[in-house]
């Protein structure tokens, strides 16, 4: 082989071993290596990320389904227009459904309620129109033991007798067969004519002392406000009674012109009364707001404590209702209330 070829082979042999060398370059390979450690701690973070949400969804909250019931979130109540949103937070069990539903006291209300589930994560949300009335109206959250799935009524009880917490109070409208009561989650707002938002917290009173005592007494503080007397009050009285508040005057018959309310877990009660018209009373009426208990109204398993017909209610509020009918009674003229004119 000549000089010729021999220097252009070693020439060859220059040129492919440097590029070899260049594809190895030490910068170039530390550089591929960032990228891909840079990738693979991205790709790292989304698992954690994912499989934390996921965690939480399947976890909920940290005490969910724990038979002491929590309840907390707002309502926001918007009188332009006419809508009422809730929005919050439980430990019941996923699935659960809350009723939402509005009570007024002079007017019939139709379809006026809506449920509510609880998701995964222990939220819940909704919105509900405002009912076309032209008065303040009650706003109630229930959850009760009916229609709920199977799961949840084994958690709860059939009859929610394993429910627990400041939220819990015997149902008002049903009753067990053998006459021992049932239990809901129970909560209410009075909503009025200008935008509220409300938070959604447990009561936090206790019951007096002498609760469920055969010497039975209410009391009660109460304020006019427009057409209708609010009452605010307190007793010993069972929890499950019916509280009758009603506006009367002497030498008059008035009809209607009422509101009640069951004793809650606290012994507190909460109504109020619409007040009669001119057109309904003479300028010598003086109408007072009566609240009373009539043992004769309650269920089975109170008038085992109070008698059938109150014989056993003892006290200086007993009064005779009706005609061998006793009940707990206190009244109050509505010239002598706050807000009279």
């Amino acid at each position: 082989m000549g000089k010729n070829s021999l220097f252009f082979m070693s020439l060859l042999v220059m040129i492919v071993g440097g590029t070899a060398c260049s594809s190895e370059d030490p910068a170039a390979t530390e550089s591929s290596d960032q990228t891909e450690t840079v990738e693979d701690v991205t790709e790292k973070e989304e698992a954690e990320k994912q499989e934390e949400g996921s965690t939480k969804e399947e976890k909920g909250m940290e005490n969910q389904g724990d038979p002491r019931v929590d309840i907390n979130g707002k309502i926001v109540f918007s009188r332009d227009n006419d809508t009422v949103q809730i929005e919050g937070t439980t430990n019941l069990i996923p699935g659960a459904d809350l009723t939402v539903s509005f009570d007024a006291v002079k007017n019939i209300l139709f379809s006026n309620w809506t449920n509510i589930t609880v998701e995964e994560d222990g939220s819940f949300s909704g919105e509900v129109d405002y009912p076309n009335v032209d008065e303040p109206l009650d706003l109630m959250i229930t959850y009760s033991p009916d229609d709920q799935k199977e799961d949840i009524v084994e958690a709860y009880g059939e009859y929610g007798e394993n429910l627990e917490g400041p939220f819990v109070r015997i149902d008002p409208d049903e009753e067990r067969e053998n006459g021992e009561p049932k239990y809901i989650l129970y909560t209410d707002y009075v909503l009025g004519e200008e935008d509220q938002t409300i938070t959604i917290e447990p009561p936090g009173n206790e019951p007096p002392e002498d609760y469920g005592e055969t010497e039975a007494w209410l009391d009660f503080d109460a304020e006019r406000e427009g057409d209708f007397v609010y009452i605010e009050g307190q007793s010993n009285i069972l929890q499950g009674a019916k509280i009758l508040a009603s506006i009367d005057a002497d030498n008059y018959i008035i009809s209607g012109y009422n509101d009640y309310d069951y004793v809650r877990p606290d012994g507190s009660f909460r109504m109020r009364a619409p007040i009669p018209g001119e057109d309904k009373l003479g300028e010598d009426a003086d109408p007072y707001v009566s609240v009373k208990m009539r043992a004769q109204e309650q269920p089975p398993y109170i008038q085992e404590v109070y008698g059938e017909t109150g014989g056993n209610l003892q006290g200086s509020m007993v009064k005779e209702t009706s005609i061998d009918w006793y009940g707990v009674v206190k009244e109050v003229k509505i010239s002598e209330l706050s807000g009279s004119e």
